[in-house]
């Protein structure tokens, strides 16, 4: 499984609290050669995500076994060269490695669709791809030969991924890089229950007593390793993306998933089974109240 560095925290003040200033140039380049001199080859970004881009660009001359994930947002009064053009010249390369559409609509968007497919065949654009939310979006972007890579929220609480369809599909689809994210589900699952997002009709207590349960059932250090074990064993995902503010994060990160175990298919299945049924209203953040505030933003 890669580890994928995410890169909005270099290129915005970025943390639920808003406090998290960006680090300047020499700081990021000084995490991102870090994170290169500990094999990590994979880097997420997008323009949305302040200089991140121009800073990856920099970094990245002269390196011939990374990959950059990159993301569009479709505005309609630019086109999509503009965008596509933009971001190759942050990057200071001769074409994008991955390009990911932020928004799954516009994979039905044949016009979009087309652009990007001209634009790839000009060698602009080595591999398309999209982020998606949802087990239905995913099956659909899977239909779709020219998807190589996607982009997915994973975690224990949500069960939405043991779907059939989407299990098979990623089976035939073995061409596509599949990385995660929200693996901490914006740091509820491994923090007090006071930070969990008040829903009416969920009685939070009764997931969080689960939780707690698993670790000490499992002898697991704390929640964090049952969240990257979960990931660990789930041998159908490539890939999981983290974001860090300074090297000190970015070590710890990198030993965490060294250290953390992977889980025997009995334990995987007992998870799955106790986590079979959590309202969606809970396991997706779209759903909470905007006023609620989550503590780690450490993975994207």
């Amino acid at each position: 499984m890669h580890l994928i560095l995410g890169t909005a925290q270099l290129g915005l003040n970025y943390g639920i609290t808003n406090t998290n200033l960006k680090p300047s140039l020499s700081q990021a380049l000084s995490i991102l050669n870090k994170a290169y001199n500990n094999k990590i080859y994979m880097f997420d970004t997008a323009q949305a995500y302040g200089d991140s881009e121009s800073k990856l660009g920099i970094f990245n001359q002269n390196k011939s076994n990374t990959t950059i994930i990159t993301k569009i947002h479709i505005v309609d009064n630019i086109s999509i060269k503009s965008f596509v053009s933009k971001s190759i010249a942050n990057l200071q390369c001769k074409s994008l490695d991955v390009l990911l559409l932020h928004d799954y609509t516009y994979l039905n968007n044949k016009m979009v669709i087309e652009k990007l497919l001209k634009l790839q065949r000009q060698n602009l654009i080595q591999n398309l791809g999209v982020s998606v939310y949802n087990v239905e979006e995913a099956i659909d972007s899977l239909s779709k030969p020219y998807i190589k890579y996607l982009q997915i929220p994973v975690n224990f609480l949500d069960q939405q991924w043991n779907n059939t369809t989407f299990q098979d599909l990623i089976k035939k689809r073995n061409d596509v890089f599949i990385y995660v994210r929200s693996i901490f589900l914006q740091g509820i699952l491994v923090n007090d229950i006071i930070k969990w997002p008040k829903i009416t009709n969920i009685d939070n207590q009764i997931y969080f007593d689960k939780i707690t349960k698993l670790v000490e059932k499992y002898q697991l250090k704390n929640k964090v390793n049952l969240c990257v074990s979960y990931i660990k064993s789930l041998n159908w995902i490539n890939g999981v993306v983290f974001g860090v503010d300074n090297e000190i994060q970015l070590i710890e990160n990198i030993a965490l998933f060294k250290s953390s175990r992977t889980l025997n298919t009995k334990e995987l299945n007992h998870i799955q089974n106790i986590f079979k049924s959590v309202p969606v209203e809970l396991t997706n953040p779209k759903f909470w109240k905007k006023n609620i505030k989550t503590i780690i933003n450490s993975v994207i």
